[in-house]
C-alpha cells in the first residue's frame, strides 16, 4: 500500500495525525488538479492504418463504417490487429465477415466480456 508497507491490521496504519495529514495533502493535490506521474508520461501509440479488405467492407455497410469510426483508437486497433493477425486467408476472411457483423451491431472486439 504505497510508502505504509504490506498493511495486515488496522494496527499497521501510521498515527490518525499522520493519517489526516495525508489525506489533507492528497486532497489539496485533487483539488489543484495534480496529476500522478505515471499518468502523465504517458505516450500516445500512433493509429494502425486500416487494412484495404477491411475498408472495403466498411464502406459497403454504412452502419458499421459510422460505429467504426466512432469506436475510439483502442476499440478499431483491436479489430485491426485481430484481422491482421491470422495467418490463412481462409481465417482473415471468417474474422473480417466476423468484424463488421458485430461493428454494424456497435460492438467492441471483446464485446463478451464487458459486462463481466
Amino acid at each position: 500500500m504505497g510508502s505504509f508497507g504490506r498493511l495486515t491490521s488496522v494496527k499497521d496504519l501510521p498515527p490518525k495525525a499522520e493519517l489526516i495529514k495525508l489525506v489533507k495533502k492528497a486532497m489539496a493535490l485533487n483539488d489543484d488538479g495534480v496529476k500522478a506521474p505515471h499518468m502523465t508520461n504517458r505516450k500516445k501509440r500512433p493509429a494502425l492504418p486500416v487494412p484495404k479488405d477491411l475498408a472495403a467492407a466498411l464502406a459497403k455497410s454504412a452502419t458499421a463504417r459510422e460505429h467504426f469510426d466512432a469506436f475510439s483508437p483502442s476499440a478499431r486497433r483491436e479489430y485491426i490487429e485481430w484481422i491482421t493477425e491470422a495467418k490463412a486467408p481462409e481465417t482473415r476472411l471468417r474474422r473480417l465477415t466476423t468484424a463488421v457483423e458485430w461493428i454494424g451491431e456497435g460492438k467492441r472486439r471483446n464485446w463478451k466480456y464487458e459486462n463481466c
